[in-house]
């Protein structure tokens, strides 16, 4: 029940949200909204907007140009997962909900005479929106027609078995109608606990009332969340302010909120929005990561694992004694190189490759470091002389990552997966890290297949193709990471490696 008091004489009744001129940290009512679900893992998409899907997101939540939508994400996390369905579409139903507001009636003397309520019923229409894992399924929104079309087109690109329902309570709101504005704000900031899991910029001055950095009120300011303090200069000790509520930007302040502020307005205090792989992994988006993961695919790959490494490793194993004895006449022992890398869950083992480098190569990484084009925690060098003349023979042909084979039968790893690495390069990105080590590191994967090695992108495609391949794993997916790594083999293409 939402209820409001105001004085009827001789204050004026509030005015409506415009949303047109509105805004609270720079953003408008539509952009807070998609902020919020960018907090829950999700991206709003909508036809006709710029840009693409974002391969960092769990999920993307396919609306109409004008639709804003709450709901509980969580209640349907489960029956999403089981159904993999490549739409669901959901619609919305709204209860009837009775809310009431307060008017203090003043006699002409200016004492309070009554308290005037009014009830009103407030009743919305079933609204539709749709869900979906799938980047290539939110591509096709984003070009479809607004409307009941686009959701015929969208319908006609997927058969039938791929099409899922549901019905939900929840609120939907139009980003355009000035009078859904304030109730769509209200709900929104009783829901959204966190804003800061999406939004850099601002802090919770205390519990329940987020500001920007720089805002600062007087002790004698009262303020009892939920609020949203805007850039609204200070508040002094007469401020009595009660949530849910908001103090919008004053007009001088407004700027657009985005990933990158223009240069004029780098002396401003300003409030961007996280890159989705930044963005702390909350419980909703565990859930989704882990429904992914479960089922009979795990299943599937492990046996495909196991016969696969065994078979390997009976039929190579005089290709391995050949290698063991090229290596130890051109450089001596050991044969291999061990390495403790992480697994899923972060739990550590000796990830096995034949040796390629002088067993002095670590001490010369100090010394090469001006040479080195990886713009993470990786070294890559090229023509590096650590590099034996054997290794540059083994590295060319993938022949280096065989004794992987092993650590694939034992369970440390699979054939397909994130590149195996370190504790000391996961803490450079503890989200990324979380995501990748939520699955088996691989042999091979995506990065191995698609990175280009262009200077200062390395690191960063390293994130993009791991994420990617936890999102969209599959059985098929496997086989084709596979099947393109050993033509690569067949074929010698050139591979570089960062280390070893």
């Amino acid at each position: 029940m939402i209820q409001s008091t105001e004085l009827a004489h001789p204050v004026p009744p509030p005015t409506l949200v415009d949303h047109r001129a509105f805004s609270i940290w720079g953003m408008t009512p539509r952009e807070l909204h998609d902020a919020y679900w960018r907090g829950r893992g999700v991206q709003c998409i909508r036809p006709g907007d710029t840009g693409s899907p974002d391969r960092a997101a769990d999920l993307y939540l396919l609306l109409d140009p004008d639709q804003l939508v709450l709901f509980d994400l969580a209640a349907i996390l489960e029956h999403l997962a089981w159904r993999r369905a490549r739409l669901t579409h959901i619609s919305i139903t709204t209860a009837n909900t009775t809310q009431y507001s307060e008017r203090i009636m003043l006699d002409p003397d200016g004492l309070v005479e009554r308290i005037q309520r009014t009830y009103e019923t407030s009743r919305r229409a079933s609204r539709r929106l749709g869900l979906t894992m799938f980047p290539r399924v939110a591509e096709e929104w984003l070009g479809a027609e607004p409307g009941r079309a686009g959701w015929k087109q969208l319908r006609r690109s997927i058969s039938v078995e791929h099409l899922d329902r549901l019905r939900l309570e929840g609120h939907t709101y139009e980003a355009d109608d000035a009078r859904q504005a304030e109730p769509f704000l209200r709900d929104l900031i009783g829901e959204w606990e966190r804003p800061d899991q999406a939004l850099e910029g601002i802090r919770e001055v205390q519990e329940g009332v987020w500001a920007p950095q720089d805002f600062h009120a007087t002790g004698g300011a009262t303020l009892i969340g939920p609020l949203w303090i805007g850039f609204a200069g200070e508040l002094d000790e007469a401020t009595c302010l009660v949530g849910p509520g908001w103090l919008q930007d004053e007009p001088e302040s407004r700027w657009e909120a985005g990933p990158h502020v223009p240069e004029s307005t780098t002396d401003r205090p300003r409030v961007l929005l996280r890159d989705m792989v930044e963005i702390e992994s909350g419980e909703n988006r565990s859930r989704i990561r882990e429904q992914r993961w479960s089922g009979v695919y795990p299943v599937a790959k492990r046996t495909l694992d196991l016969l696969v490494s065994a078979a390997a490793l009976v039929v190579l194993s005089p290709l391995f004694l050949l290698i063991a004895i090229l290596i130890w006449r051109q450089d001596g022992m050991p044969i291999f190189y061990r390495h403790r890398r992480q697994s899923r869950g972060g739990r550590e083992f000796d990830c096995l490759k034949f040796r390629t480098m002088h067993n002095n190569a670590e001490q010369m990484v100090a010394e090469l470091q001006d040479l080195n084009r990886c713009d993470g925690p990786q070294v890559y060098i090229e023509n590096d002389p650590r590099v034996t003349p054997i290794g540059h023979r083994l590295r060319n042909y993938q022949l280096d990552e065989l004794p992987q084979l092993w650590n694939v039968l034992k369970g440390d790893m699979s054939l397909v997966g994130p590149r195996p690495s370190p504790d000391r390069e996961n803490q450079y990105c503890p989200t990324w890290r979380e995501v990748r080590l939520s699955v088996r590191p691989g042999i091979t994967g995506l990065w191995q297949l698609k990175r280009t090695r262009e200077p200062g992108q390395d690191f960063q495609e390293w994130i993009r193709y791991d994420i990617q391949y936890v999102r969209e794993a599959s059985f098929w997916l496997d086989l084709s990471i596979c099947f393109k790594t050993a033509r690569m083999v067949l074929t010698g293409r050139k591979e570089t490696h960062a280390n070893e």
